[in-house]
């Protein structure tokens, strides 16, 4: 469970939260010193001055058991309003001239206040159970804020224009830092119609945040509310998030290794080709993955671009298809169609079970797919630890490379050799795919081999060669 904790406190005396601060004089003042009051939601509030370190340690002990009775370790934090907001005045936020600590005027630290506030969060919930990884969601960020928090895009709008500009949007946090970022799907502003939300949920389950929201005043659309053919295809949408989070949670860990966005604009990986540098509607998830969603409302075909050159593929698995790269195809498409793609010489590892959280997950069989390059050749990194703790700081993982090649078969190996998680990796079935014919500029089929075999792979001290008979 998430629970919304805001900037501002209800000016209300005997509320022991407004009574402490007042009284330390953890506010933010007014430039004659007296108290700044704003209104924001719960009406007339004060706001914490985090730029006192005193009054940063005061905040975060508010999430300690003590302070926030009935709360449990895995109650974690949404940051909203913290720009901060303020209702009552032109701008919507606190003047300028407002008094921090440290001599500090308002207009000086403006784009910090969101900041300080996630870093007193994440104080607070370490320090409340250290064990566990804090989760913190911030509306206003800054540099550093990665270190914190995850962010969304705001208050958007339920409109196919708002579902198109999230894309541009959310690649630019990434390539400046903020990599746990999404937009809400559906729109936050307005009701929404049954397309765009369908259509949202196909494109936002490949944005590195994934969750609905709406407005208070919107009409309520949780997904079992809607026909049984429009919760059909939202929850196909959810269970291709969910086939992919072992990628996903290895793409985290390579972004804490080497900084690289979790999705990436075509431009990422292939700034020669001048095409890529217009396309706004298309992704990378990783290096691996390319998704390429339907942004429009009524739209029978998808312009896409495969980078790369002509022995480059691209697999649609669904559709059993491989694309060559460099080219530009028209994709049909109706309702159903999720339009993502993997690239050749990549091995994706997913969990296909339908789950109802990442928990039912943990003793799932693994299945992998194989795509082949020019060289029949593929490789792909796998990461895994305990999902909750720090003990990873402490090399507490496992961190596989995967190869394949026609000659030898599978091989599973140890990237970081000193590192030991005691998980066993049950690998149920492998499929393999490679396209049957050199380059042609049609789409052509793709040939498919499965095989099932049950795994056990623990941790190998060295190339673990696996029989694939």
């Amino acid at each position: 469970m998430v629970a919304i904790s805001d900037p501002h406190i209800k000016v209300e005396e005997g509320y022991f939260v407004y009574d402490q601060a007042l009284e330390q004089g953890y506010f933010v003042r007014n430039p004659d010193g007296s108290v700044f009051e704003g209104v924001c939601w719960p009406g007339l509030s004060s706001y914490v001055d985090y730029f006192n370190p005193e009054a940063q340690e005061w905040y975060g002990e508010l999430y300690s058991f003590k302070n926030f009775p009935d709360s449990t370790s895995n109650l974690y934090i949404w940051n909203d309003m913290n720009e901060p907001s303020v209702f009552q005045i032109d701008e919507q936020t606190m003047p300028g001239n407002l008094s921090h600590n440290g001599g500090l005027q308002h207009r000086e630290i403006h784009n910090m206040y969101g900041f300080k506030q996630t870093q007193a969060t994440y104080a607070g919930l370490h320090k409340r159970d250290p064990s566990r990884r804090p989760f913190i969601l911030s509306r206003s960020h800054f540099a550093g804020s990665q270190r914190y928090t995850a962010i969304w895009t705001g208050d958007n709008v339920a409109s196919w224009e708002h579902l198109r500009i999230s894309v541009p949007m959310i690649l630019t946090e990434s390539l400046a830092g903020m990599v746990f970022c999404g937009a809400d799907v559906g729109g936050f502003i307005g009701n929404v119609e049954d397309e765009l939300h369908q259509r949202w949920y196909q494109a936002g389950a490949w944005y590195p945040f994934f969750r609905g929201h709406s407005d208070k005043g919107t009409e309520r659309r949780e997904p079992y509310l809607y026909p049984d053919e429009i919760q059909d295809r939202i929850r196909r949408a959810m269970q291709v998030r969910y086939a992919h989070i072992p990628y996903w949670y290895t793409l985290f860990f390579e972004h804490e290794l080497n900084g690289d966005p979790i999705v990436r604009p075509l431009a990422y990986h292939y700034s020669e080709e001048s095409v890529v540098l217009n396309i706004t509607e298309q992704w990378l998830v990783g290096s691996n993955i390319m998704a390429t969603p339907v942004l429009h409302k009524g739209a029978s075909s998808v312009t896409t671009y495969f980078p790369g050159a002509e022995n480059d593929y691209w697999f649609d698995v669904l559709n059993e298809l491989v694309y060559f790269g460099g080219q530009t195809y028209e994709i049909p498409v109706d309702m159903d169609s999720q339009l993502y793609y993997y690239r050749s010489g990549s091995i994706i590892i997913t969990i296909q079970d339908e789950v109802r959280s990442t928990e039912e997950q943990r003793d799932k069989t693994y299945v992998l797919y194989v795509f082949l390059d020019e060289n029949l050749e593929a490789t792909g990194n796998f990461y895994i630890d305990d999902l909750e703790s720090f003990d990873y700081r402490n090399r507490v993982y496992n961190y596989y490379k995967f190869s394949y090649n026609e000659d030898v078969g599978l091989i599973a190996e140890s990237i970081h050799e000193d590192t030991y998680y005691d998980h066993e990796l049950l690998i149920g079935e492998i499929h393999i795919f490679t396209s049957a014919t050199p380059f042609l500029e049609s789409p052509q089929k793709v040939k498919h081999t499965v095989i099932r075999k049950n795994i056990t792979i623990t941790k190998p001290k060295a190339k673990m060669i696996i029989d694939l008979s």
